[in-house]
């Protein structure tokens, strides 16, 4: 199970490489991304994801990483996948049935990750416990805080602390 969830982390990180290399995205003026209301930093432009891995603090944002927030629509109600990277390691929190601000237990259905390494397997550390708060949400903005005990495939764990973002929404689907 542990190999199964690492491999669907790593697939849904690489389309968000590759569909990062799309056609960008034309928003109406005062829709898009850096226009977040007033209860946001993501409005101006410092969006970010950051967090303490065994007391380091690992910060990717806006200026120095790659952050996005995808909402998509399926039979099961809402998804929103929040990542943010920064070089070869970041974060990506997948919350299912997401219907706004409120809290989030890690589990079976909601996932957090911490990547330390894309090459490899045994870079990711999937979420065994841990939750999400989605403290404000708006069409253009999510913001949040987040905690979580990760573990990878041969059994290693990291301490996931501090976590906090402030993103504009990317896309929704």
């Amino acid at each position: 199970m542990k190999n199964l969830r690492s491999i669907f982390f790593i697939l849904m990180l690489l389309g968000i490489d590759i569909s990062s290399c799309q056609k960008p995205i034309d928003f109406v003026h005062g829709s898009g991304p850096g226009n977040g209301s007033s209860g946001s930093t993501a409005k101006t432009g410092v969006s970010f994801i950051k967090a303490k891995i065994n007391g380091t603090l690992l910060e990717c944002s806006g200026t120095s990483g790659a952050l996005a927030v995808i909402m998509q629509n399926t039979a099961n109600g809402t998804v929103m996948q929040i990542s943010g990277f920064k070089g070869n390691q970041g974060f990506t929190l997948l919350l299912n049935n997401y219907k706004g601000a409120g809290t989030f237990d890690l589990g079976n259905l909601d996932i957090g990750a911490y990547i330390s390494d894309f090459t490899s397997l045994d870079g990711v550390y999937n979420s065994t416990s841990g939750k999400v708060v989605i403290s404000y949400a708006d069409d253009k903005t999510v913001r949040g805080t987040f905690t979580f005990v990760g573990e990878n495939v041969p059994g290693q764990q990291k301490t996931i602390t501090e976590g906090s973002f402030d993103i504009a929404i990317s896309a929704k689907i």
